[in-house]
């Protein structure tokens, strides 16, 4: 029996997401190089800035509804409208408020409207978006992520034919945003029109009460979870600029870039390995565990390999690709490489919560990393500018992932699963 299987319709679907992410986090890295190269080290800083603020907000707008929506449209296809209207309205709301908190951030504690403010208000406005993309939901609980890619895409070459206009016609900064904005509009047509080929329409969404209560009680501990989530992996971009300056901020970027550029891949792999994983579960206890720890050990020695060889090469990665006005950004980077090891093992570590029914603990780790990034960037950025914060990604990561699931017995497995993974190969023989 191989160790790991999957079904051609699944298959299919991984295929299309593989080649979303790969498309538009490798393709995308090549013009951040050259907007970078073209806007300075200040410039990009506040550039980051306002996307970091953006990521944030979209977690806060998500609602939670991402797996708890899918579940709900599989198992009351006869609510189809009722279902989609609800989530609907639930992410309007929340893009809102997330908005208006925004809002406040930015506006109470800033001195003017300098670019830095403007840009982030304008991306920022992303998010009054983010309601429709509820039709995302629809495509994965039908398994035709394929329409989500291509919408996706679509808005995405587009943006992109528009940042080289940028770049080549010296546009202002804020252009930046009115950019952003576009590509989030034309993927939300281009979501609406793979849609409407469903034989579906938006105008028949309503709001169901009911179905509304029992999705924001399933969805609210992801809600914290997420926002979360997202405030430990974006709370030092922020802070970065906030503490020093754009410049830093800019030297930063560049770090988390690079590790961004893998960020898509513990997602598919576990994708494509994880269902069979869940199956063995069923078989034995033995044979789970076996496989957990055989992913586990790979996703490790995938991560492993890409951060020794970003370490060795960082000099060369930054000065030939971003220039030599980023140069300062290589200690930087062969700190933060090493965070993958720990982000590549959180991902398989929110899976396993899910699979043994312990999501709830999902909200006590993201906040305890949370807490432990913002207060040791506070303590870090000052006195060692992006290295601290470097290191303070790496251990919040720690954190989250390896010291929280000291915590407790129910979680104390999956730590006993990631020291064990070492001699998966020693227990086979």
């Amino acid at each position: 029996m191989p160790l790991f299987s999957i079904s051609p319709k699944y298959l299919s679907n991984i295929f299309w997401l593989f080649l979303d992410y790969a498309f538009r986090l490798i393709g995308g890295y090549f013009i951040t190089i050259w907007l970078a190269r073209e806007i300075g080290p200040a410039n990009f800083g506040i550039y980051n800035y306002a996307t970091a603020n953006s990521s944030i907000l979209a977690a806060i707008a998500v609602a939670g509804l991402h797996g708890v929506a899918i579940k709900f449209l599989v198992e009351k296809k006869q609510a189809h409208t009722a279902l989609m209207g609800s989530a609907f309205f639930i992410r309007f709301g929340a893009a809102i408020f997330g908005y208006a908190c925004l809002l406040l951030y930015l506006l109470i504690d800033n001195k003017g409207l300098t670019d830095k403010i403007v840009l982030s208000i304008l991306i920022g406005f992303k998010v009054m978006f983010n309601p429709f993309t509820v039709i995302e939901l629809y495509f994965e609980a039908i398994v035709k992520s394929k329409f989500r890619v291509f919408a996706r895409n679509i808005a995405y070459v587009i943006r992109s034919l528009l940042l080289v206009l940028f770049i080549l016609l010296e546009w202002p900064l804020l252009a930046l945003g009115f950019i952003l904005l576009a590509e989030e509009a034309l993927a939300v047509i281009g979501l609406v029109y793979f849609y409407s080929k469903q034989g579906y329409s938006l105008i028949k969404w309503h709001f169901n009460k009911t179905y509304a209560k029992e999705m924001m009680r399933e969805a609210w501990p992801m809600v914290i979870s997420s926002a979360g989530a997202m405030l430990y992996m974006k709370v030092d971009q922020v802070m970065i600029v906030e503490l020093l300056n754009e410049t830093e901020g800019g030297f930063y970027a560049v770090a988390v870039k690079i590790s961004e550029l893998f960020s898509f891949l513990p997602g598919v792999l576990i994708g494509t390995f994880f269902p069979t994983i869940v199956e063995s579960k069923s078989q034995s206890k033995e044979l789970y565990h076996a496989k957990m720890r055989k992913l586990i050990l790979f996703m490790l020695l995938i991560a492993s390999v890409l951060g020794a060889g970003i370490y060795i090469f960082a000099h060369e990665i930054v000065y030939y690709s971003f220039g030599a006005d980023y140069i300062s950004a290589v200690s930087i980077i062969r700190i933060h490489i090493w965070s993958l090891i720990l982000s590549f093992t959180a991902t398989v570590l929110s899976r396993w919560l899910i699979v043994e029914k312990l999501t709830r603990f999902s909200i006590v780790r993201h906040s305890f990393g949370m807490v432990v990034n913002i207060a040791l960037n506070f303590l870090l950025i000052p006195k060692f500018g992006g290295e601290g914060a470097a290191y303070a990604s790496i251990i919040s990561l720690f954190c989250a992932v390896l010291l929280f699931a000291a915590f407790d017995k129910r979680t104390f497995t999956f730590l006993e699963l990631v020291f064990t993974s070492f001699f998966v190969f020693k227990r086979n023989r």
